[in-house]
């Protein structure tokens, strides 16, 4: 059986920058910041607004530290979002789908704070 992508497998900082672009600190950071830049824009956490919608179905995501490597990962690795989907355990539609949500408002944080 394959075993899904998730940064908590990868213990090695070289492996983590071959599958990101970046080191474990920067990780946990974007996560920090990609949360603050969520809440300022949308006026809610993304995990409150799928608790609160009782939302369930694709939500490949427990933390924002998991939308940031899901993002920089597929980013990096640059392969189809059908090979993607059996990489993260779900549909290429739905990376698809997540990938293009993700990316900008990852982006416009980013560049808020003039990275």
């Amino acid at each position: 059986m394959l075993q899904k992508v998730e940064y908590s497998t990868i213990k090695d900082e070289r492996v983590m920058r071959a599958c990101t672009g970046v080191d474990f600190a920067r990780l946990d950071e974007l996560a920090q910041i990609l949360s603050a830049y969520y809440k300022k824009v949308h006026g809610i956490c993304y995990f409150e607004m799928i608790h609160n919608l009782n939302l369930k179905d694709g939500i490949i995501f427990s933390n924002y530290k998991d939308i940031v490597f899901f993002v920089l990962y597929c980013k990096k690795v640059g392969n189809t979002y059908d090979v993607l989907g059996v990489s993260f355990g779900t549909s290429g539609a739905n990376v698809h789908h997540n990938v293009t949500k993700f990316t900008p408002i990852l982006t416009s944080a980013l560049a808020e704070l003039g990275h």
